[in-house]
């Protein structure tokens, strides 16, 4: 039923419905509130409205209270024409295939959207409906942009946060970054351009973490020395100028060693039992006229790299006496022609099948290669991950902590987030993924996973070319983000220099105190690195790497979940020669964490760690004894 509205009424609902604010989080009503404010939530499935705008939703659950009845009514044109613009457009997002939503139903207290009166907060594609009780039907008022602020993702993850929120007396979703950085120090300058700052473990002792830079005038090596990075290259030997390089053990002597490629030429970097690397120039690698990436995957004949290039993938296998075979990634034509330029290969367990998957990433789209657990991966399929034009970085992350590696692509005309489906398939939710959508900015050049501030959620570190200071994003939970301003360099004017652009950067808990610290090489070459604070000597955290002595190279991924209920804190991918994966933990989720993964032939397995406050993180090897 049409209701009749006074003009100031009117305005009001207007000015609300057409605004295009987007929702910075607001910390006096989050989920936790609005689910204890909720006398009842209940999941729905809208049919089409009607010509009159009725729409009719079916009641698939309730998820909290008591409700009477298998259907809701909505009268989106209750307004009338004041307000058909806003009407039309939700009937559109339910037309075009959006028909999940929640119903929240009680007296919420919020800063903009009521004063304690019964409504209808109608979650549906990503959007807030207001809605008003009348006559045994819900009226639409507004579309309601300010609550966005509450929670700014997609509805099927907020239905997973509102069963969190219901099942722990202690849930969480944040508001703030809660974490800041140390003074930051300055510890060297290179001439040539910086192709890369990686998190390395070389020695392959549980928890160790060095900083490996790919350089053309030069690769180096650093370690943590007490107060500050030093530079260990020439102690170690270390002689590679890598534009592209992967680090594993491929000589199957149990130490890790460094594969490099230098733009035509590439070099195995045997690393000795004393920690030296002597340097083996490779024969048979004519197929690498060009690289776009190296990245090394398990398989039951040993340890292969595989080699993004123009076309086909090629899959490397490195021989200890200094030479190279090279042969294409899978059998068959190579679609790939009409995808636009190519880009990287990632490398994951993508489908969650326990066996390592190949994503070669191009402008317009993807193809993914299901691995077999053998040398030969499956026929290219298109993935629907696409990178666009210009430069672009790529990282994987499971973001919504449901086990399998979601990708973020920051580029030069936009930035992406690619929420994984499963089966090889993939959908850009950037547009459902909280404050990253629209404070990230194109000119990204490159991006990188880790839990920034220790809560057990994977985070996004960005990275610009130009321009720009690099931006942190905390996850509040199940791939909604937030601006983590608090270790925002330009927010807090840190090091104004970063704001020119940064060449590469990245992760890790150099200083070994379980909090991750961050690493940039500036456009003109200066390295920086700012701790982050901890406030105890150590912060709670749980750290696994894959041994390079175990038999399968990886990539491994490895779940780990905590407290009663259990709350999973997602699933990182380890790597031989990666730095490990750092969970943090709460406090007031300390204790026994369990971590889970499944062996390449699809057994089981886990094991138990107990975290306790105060003291050294807990840190694990995996792989020893296969």
């Amino acid at each position: 039923m049409k209701r009749t509205m006074g003009f100031v009424a009117i305005l009001a609902l207007l000015t609300a419905s057409a605004t295009t604010a987007r929702g910075f989080i607001d910390p006096t009503f989050t989920p936790v509130d609005l689910v204890e404010q909720s006398d009842v939530v209940l999941r729905v499935e809208f049919a089409d409205a009607n010509e009159e705008g009725t729409g009719l939703a079916q009641v698939k659950e309730v998820v909290k209270g008591d409700y009477e009845g298998d259907s809701v009514t909505v009268e989106f044109m209750a307004m009338g024409e004041a307000l058909a613009a806003p009407s039309r457009e939700v009937m559109g997002w339910i037309a075009g295939g959006q028909r999940e939503a929640l119903l929240f139903i009680g007296a919420f207290i919020t800063e903009g959207g009521g004063g304690g009166e019964r409504l209808g907060y109608l979650h549906v594609a990503g959007k807030w409906v207001v809605l008003a009780e009348w006559e045994g039907s819900w009226d639409m008022e507004r579309i309601d942009a300010r609550l966005l602020g509450c929670w700014a993702g997609s509805t099927d993850m907020l239905l997973r946060c509102v069963r969190y929120i219901l099942e722990n007396d202690n849930a969480a979703v944040p508001v703030t970054a809660g974490a800041v950085w140390q003074p930051e120090t300055r510890f060297g300058r290179v001439a040539g351009a910086v192709h890369a700052l990686e998190a390395v473990n070389t020695t392959g002792a549980a928890g160790g973490t060095e900083l490996f830079l790919a350089s053309d005038e030069g690769d180096r090596l650093y370690r943590f020395g007490g107060a500050a990075m030093e530079d260990v290259t020439a102690a170690r030997g270390l002689a590679g100028a890598s534009r592209q390089h992967v680090w594993a053990d491929l000589t199957g002597d149990g130490i890790v060693d460094l594969l490099s490629w230098s733009g035509g030429t590439l070099s195995l970097h045997v690393q000795g039992g004393d920690g030296v690397f002597s340097r083996k120039a490779l024969e048979g690698a004519d197929a690498l006229a060009d690289c776009l990436s190296l990245d090394v995957v398990g398989t039951a004949d040993g340890p292969r790299v595989v080699a993004a290039v123009s076309g086909m993938p090629r899959l490397l296998t490195v021989d200890v006496a200094g030479g190279v075979a090279s042969a294409p990634l899978a059998e068959g034509d190579w679609p790939g022609d009409g995808l636009g330029a190519p880009g990287a290969c990632l490398t994951a367990d993508f489908d969650g099948d326990a066996r390592p998957d190949v994503l070669q990433l191009f402008e317009g789209g993807s193809l993914s290669y299901k691995g077999t657990g053998g040398p030969v991966f499956g026929a290219p399929e298109a993935a629907g991950v696409v990178v666009g034009e210009g430069r672009h970085g790529a990282c994987i992350g499971d973001y919504d902590a449901d086990g399998l590696p979601d990708v973020f692509v920051p580029g030069d005309r936009r930035n992406r987030l690619f929420h994984n489906l499963g089966a090889g398939r993939f959908v850009d939710l950037l547009h459902q993924s909280g404050e990253v959508e629209y404070i990230a900015k194109p000119g990204a050049t490159y991006a990188q996973t880790g839990d920034v501030n220790n809560d057990g959620r994977l985070d996004l570190l960005v990275l610009y070319g130009a321009q720009m200071a690099p931006q942190l994003f905390f996850n509040r939970g199940y791939r909604s983000f937030g601006h983590a301003r608090d270790l925002d360099l330009d927010v807090q004017n840190l090091l104004p220099a970063a704001a020119g652009g940064q060449q590469a950067g990245c992760l890790g808990d150099f200083n070994g105190d379980g909090a991750l610290d961050m690493v940039l090489a500036l456009t003109g070459g200066d390295l920086w690195m700012f701790p982050r604070r901890v406030d105890l000597d150590f912060a709670m955290a749980v750290t696994a790497g894959l041994s390079p002595k175990a038999a399968h190279a990886g990539p491994l991924s490895v779940t780990a979940t905590v407290g009663e209920p259990p709350r999973v804190l997602g699933t990182h991918v380890l790597r031989q020669g990666a730095a490990p994966a750092l969970w943090g933990v709460p406090e007031a989720e300390a204790g026994d964490v369990l971590l889970e993964w499944r062996a390449p032939d699809g057994a089981g397995r886990s094991m138990t760690v107990e975290v306790i406050p105060g003291e050294e993180p807990q840190h694990v090897l995996l792989g020893v004894d296969d």
